[in-house]
């Protein structure tokens, strides 16, 4: 992981990356990755990444930008649905 992610994840986690690393289980098979872990895909990325996931009765997009700002988006974005037990691909919007 470069520097500049690591200081801005570690920012936005309020901890040590490696120490959330080897607390969260995010490296084993079958974890869920969590909001951290999709702004920093993201921001490796270089684009925003926008969720569509229910919440509740309703459905909500969810953006994940890749500055970890949302005052700063990225005029590009990866667009997914959040199934539960996977993400789709969304093809169009």
């Amino acid at each position: 992981m470069n520097i500049d992610l690591t200081e801005k994840l570690q920012d936005y986690l309020s901890q040590n990356v490696n120490k959330y690393v080897n607390t969260s289980g995010i490296s084993c098979k079958g974890v869920w990755a969590t909001d951290a872990e999709i702004m920093a895909t993201a921001n490796l990325f270089g684009c925003d990444i926008v969720i569509r996931t229910k919440v509740g009765d309703s459905v909500d997009w969810l953006t994940y930008p890749a500055s970890f700002s949302l005052q700063s988006t990225t005029e590009q974005a990866l667009y997914l649905e959040n199934k539960h037990d996977h993400f789709n691909v969304v093809i169009s919007v």
